[in-house]
């Protein structure tokens, strides 16, 4: 019986869900070099091919956020977060919505990052920064402080190691 609602419930669009998936942007790869209009536009293909897979999405995010279209790499890593509730979409649509100075936003995306996995230290660091151009400097540093020194723990370890 719970594998069944699992299945059910697993392959649920958003639509189904009741959110609404944004469009794909229009992205003009002929302004970009041969090699990056190939990769371009490969992601783009694989996404309109496959609208509905998160990491088609995702690839397509990552590739157009490394050529800083943070726009369009925004709307792609929503597209993916709304598709599968994974830590790496969760995580990068946080860190684009940062770079995008929507400081509000990324840190209401990087607590969900935080709430899937809470070891994964770059969520904090992310979001302290995001706290701190808000203006929460308090909550900034109580971010850092402990994750400070838990990375510092974790070098000082390493440092000890008789295989270093």
């Amino acid at each position: 019986m719970v594998l069944i609602l699992f299945l059910t419930l697993s392959l649920l669009t958003p639509q189904s869900r009741g959110t609404t998936l944004p469009a794909v942007p229009e992205i003009v790869a002929s302004s970009y070099g041969e090699e990056t209009r190939s990769q371009i536009t490969k992601a783009l293909d694989a996404v309109r091919q496959r609208p509905l897979d998160a990491s088609t999405n995702g690839r397509l995010a990552m590739i157009l956020h490394s050529y800083e279209e943070y726009e369009s790499a925004e709307v792609c890593y929503r597209r993916a977060r709304q598709l599968a509730r994974e830590l790496r979409w969760v995580y990068l649509h946080g860190l684009i919505q940062a770079q995008l100075g929507r400081h509000t936003d990324a840190v209401a995306t990087l607590r969900e990052a935080e709430r899937i996995d809470p070891s994964w230290w770059l969520t904090r660091l992310r979001m302290a920064e995001s706290l701190y151009s808000l203006g929460q400097f308090a909550e900034s540093r109580s971010l850092l402080v402990p994750l400070i020194r838990e990375r510092s723990e974790e070098h000082t370890s390493e440092l000890q190691s008789p295989y270093v």
